[in-house]
């Protein structure tokens, strides 16, 4: 998640909100390019289901479940 250095409070309160009632298994990683060419068998597989099957890979979908759970308080100065 990108959020942008002036970005209105309520946007960014907004976004985590947003972020905090997904689904952890929606919320895939980013594949870096560089990982997608390391792969052994990337030219036998088409970009995107390389893609989708190494996002599947890092997903830490327990992980991700415990920070969402967490109280979460916005403070502005």
């Amino acid at each position: 998640m990108k959020i942008e250095a002036h970005a209105p409070q309520a946007d960014v309160e907004q976004a985590i909100t947003e972020l905090r009632t997904a689904d952890p298994a929606s919320l895939l990683p980013s594949i870096d390019a560089d990982a997608l060419t390391a792969l052994k068998f990337v030219n036998c597989l088409p970009p995107a289901l390389a893609q989708q099957m190494l996002q599947q890979r890092v997903l830490d979908e327990h992980g991700l479940r415990g920070p969402l759970r967490e109280p979460c308080r916005f403070v502005s100065s």
